[in-house]
């Protein structure tokens, strides 16, 4: 081992001063890099499971803004006739949608609080129809109006649940609406003229959004899980 050493020691005497220091310069960019490589990757991991703490989805459940039961009627009377999806969904906004299990609702709770709090209260118009089409259908919705508001708050919650993002990845991106009913291509536009000159626009206070769910216990039917308050 001393034999060791003084060889090193004679072999570094000897080396040349500047391929001395490139030597060492070389060894501390070496260790630097790895230094580097491994606290990086650590706080990527650390970012990765940050954002996929949920990752699970189902259309079982969703977070949606509705309306006041005061002004549930008048949309009631049309979707009740044309909305085939009106035994399960109750009149919403779609917020987010498809969103976690059931069974981490407990998780998600504190988060869904604490993002609505960011969000003020707002008011809302429901004046003019519009609608969709799809491959096989359009759909004909009332616009919300303004848009504004609803497009900040599902911002707010976006961020907060940046994994259930869905309701963005239509074209055009996310679009406000309250749907009505399905239609035929070729029967939309009459469709669309005729409600809209029979409807008298309906005005309510928005102050919170909810949770909901649908499960065999509800008969598959959406329910409201839990509310959440605006601030205001």
């Amino acid at each position: 081992m001393v034999n060791g050493c003084r060889k090193t020691e004679v072999g570094r005497r000897k080396m040349d001063p500047l391929a001395w220091a490139t030597l060492k310069t070389v060894a501390e960019t070496e260790f630097f890099a790895k230094t580097r490589f491994l606290l990086t990757f650590s706080l990527l991991q650390f970012s990765y499971l940050k954002m996929n703490q949920f990752r699970t989805k189902t259309y079982s459940t969703a977070v949606v803004l509705i309306p006041p039961k005061g002004i549930w009627e008048p949309i009631q009377s049309m979707r009740r006739v044309h909305d085939r999806h009106f035994a399960r969904w109750m009149p919403h906004i779609t917020l987010i949608y498809p969103f976690v299990l059931q069974s981490e609702f407990v998780k998600v709770i504190p988060k869904l609080n604490k993002a609505s709090a960011k969000a003020p209260s707002f008011h809302l118009t429901f004046r003019h129809f519009f609608h969709f089409r799809h491959r096989r259908s359009c759909t004909i919705f009332l616009i919300p109006e303004p848009e504004q508001p609803i497009i900040e708050l599902r911002s707010v919650l976006t961020n907060a649940f940046p994994n259930y993002n869905d309701t963005s990845q239509y074209p055009g991106g996310f679009h406000p609406h309250l749907s009505v009913g399905q239609f035929k291509h070729k029967t939309v536009l009459p469709e669309q003229k005729r409600l809209q000159k029979k409807w008298n626009p309906i005005e309510c206070d928005v102050t919170h959004i909810s949770l909901i769910y649908r499960s065999p216990e509800t008969n598959d039917r959406f329910v409201v899980a839990r509310d959440f308050a605006l601030s205001k």
